[in-house]
């Protein structure tokens, strides 16, 4: 993530994972993202089942000040 905010001067960087999956839940809570919400039906894979995706996301803490945005 710092390779992402310092090199390629990202604002924002973004992770999605299934809500069954506490594990990635917690790395990505762990890591400072904050969930942002369910995203329904986000997936359809092969055998033709379909997923939702819960929404991460971590801002570029040097431009923390909303002044900074776009």
């Amino acid at each position: 993530m710092n390779h992402g905010f310092t090199q390629m001067n990202l604002h924002l960087i973004t992770a999605n994972c299934y809500p069954h999956n506490l594990r990635s839940q917690r790395v990505l809570e762990k890591n400072g993202f904050i969930y942002e919400g369910l995203l329904h039906q986000a997936e359809l894979i092969y055998n033709g089942q379909i997923y939702d995706h819960l929404c991460y996301y971590l801002e570029n803490p040097s431009l923390s000040n909303k002044d900074n945005i776009l």
